[in-house]
């Protein structure tokens, strides 16, 4: 195998992803140099008709294999199988097996298994769900509470929402949704438009609002802007009257 000048990827597991992936870096900069490790002997035959010699049958989760394609020089290791557990062994394998400062990146495909492998050292977890329901909550703004907080952070969360034309608040201040006292509006884009709103600051349909908000404050935004999750009076902050 020979070496190029340029960073070094080795990509493991030979499915959609993985090939799709090593396509495109392969097309992306010829000073890359990518290798492919897929476990399965005819899947490796046929992605080494396909892509050529950057094609390597192994087991990405063995020290053996990852030691055979150089592991200790690379600088990314990108495990993309199908199998959470295959994927969390393979970069954990690369981290704690070799010398260097690699970047691990792992696909997740049980959204609940993100903060897990956040905790387990994993540098970069890739949710296809979560990407997928990101774009609907962009495409369609209208539809929910978007919470863009990282994972694993505690405390409160940062969230995207937009005013629809039926909105409860419509035409009321900020204040009208009675939001914990530690919560807080911290952006409004109205027309292409970035302002930092006051608590008096009317409401109008299309409005983006960035906000903290605690677990509660998420409910009493959802409630006042989407007509979701009502909060009975009495419990948390008081609500305004207007």
């Amino acid at each position: 195998m020979t070496r190029k000048k340029g960073q070094y990827f080795i990509i493991g597991g030979g499915g959609r992803v993985g090939y799709f992936l090593t396509r495109a870096l392969l097309e992306a900069d010829t000073d890359y140099e990518v290798v492919l490790l897929e476990r399965e002997e005819s899947r490796a035959k046929i992605l080494k008709r396909e892509l050529g010699d950057v094609v390597v049958r192994g087991d990405a989760c063995e020290v053996a294999t990852l030691e055979n394609v150089g592991c200790e020089r690379a600088d990314f290791l990108l495990a993309v199988t199908g199998e959470d557990e295959d994927n969390l062994v393979m970069c954990q394998v690369a981290k704690q097996g070799f010398i260097g400062h690699r970047r691990t990146i792992a696909r997740v495909n049980n959204s609940a298994n993100i903060k897990l492998f956040y905790d387990l050292g994993i540098d970069i977890v890739v949710s296809p769900t979560n990407d997928i329901l990101k774009t609907i909550g962009e495409e369609l703004p209208l539809w929910r509470v978007i919470d863009i907080t990282p994972p694993g952070n505690d405390g409160l969360h940062l969230v995207e929402v937009r005013v629809p034309e039926n909105a409860p608040i419509l035409g009321k201040t900020i204040s009208a949704m009675g939001l914990p006292t530690d919560n807080t509006v911290t952006l409004l884009v109205r027309d292409k438009h970035n302002s930092v709103p006051t608590p008096q600051t009317t409401l109008q349909a299309a409005d983006k609002l960035f906000a903290l908000v605690s677990d509660e404050g998420k409910q009493r935004l959802a409630h006042a802007i989407l007509g979701e999750h009502p909060i009975p009076r009495g419990l948390g902050t008081t609500e305004s009257a207007e």
